[in-house]
């Protein structure tokens, strides 16, 4: 069996535990302020749990360092967008900007940050991003076995690898 670390999904609980947070904050960030938006559910009561993958909790990850930074959970959750995961997969930098001391958050009407008069918070996902795929790969490990999530795993660590080689310039 060959399962993508990528594509693998966590439920609500899950998702909360690997931020470190209570369920219900999770659940506040995603249905009071945006974070992760839920999707609609037409059909007749109860709506199936939500799951979240990777790409979410880095998602989730961004909003909370920027509420560690004093930034309001409203205005965490809307900067925080799903462009994340690719910079954490070519090793890049989040960089988000603050005009006249208020962060600077798409649609948001206002002027955007000025490279040369405003503040930016820069900021790294590598250590968070790559404990999510370790924490992944145990869900994964509970779900089908050692061997299927150590291969899951394997090929993410590859995968990022060949995405950051060929962003190096060769000097």
């Amino acid at each position: 069996m060959n399962v993508k670390l990528t594509d693998w999904d966590v439920g609500a609980r899950t998702a909360a535990d690997i931020l470190g947070v209570p369920v219900e904050t999770f659940r506040t960030w995603r249905k009071r302020h945006g974070l992760v938006p839920t999707p609609e559910w037409p059909g007749r009561g109860r709506a199936p749990e939500m799951r979240f993958q990777f790409r979410d909790l880095l998602q989730a990850r961004v909003a909370q360092k920027l509420m560690s930074v004093g930034v309001s959970v409203k205005d965490a959750c809307a900067a925080a967008h799903h462009g994340n995961f690719n910079t954490f997969i070519s090793g890049g930098q989040v960089r988000v900007g603050f005009v006249d001391g208020e962060l600077c958050v798409p649609g948001k009407p206002g002027r955007g940050p000025n490279e040369y008069e405003d503040v930016f918070l820069t900021f790294s996902l590598e250590n968070d991003g790559w404990r999510i795929a370790r924490q992944f790969k145990e869900d994964l490990a509970d779900e089908y076995g050692e061997e299927v999530a150590t291969a899951a795993y394997d090929d993410f660590v590859k995968y990022v690898e060949k995405i950051r080689s060929r962003s190096r310039v060769d000097v």
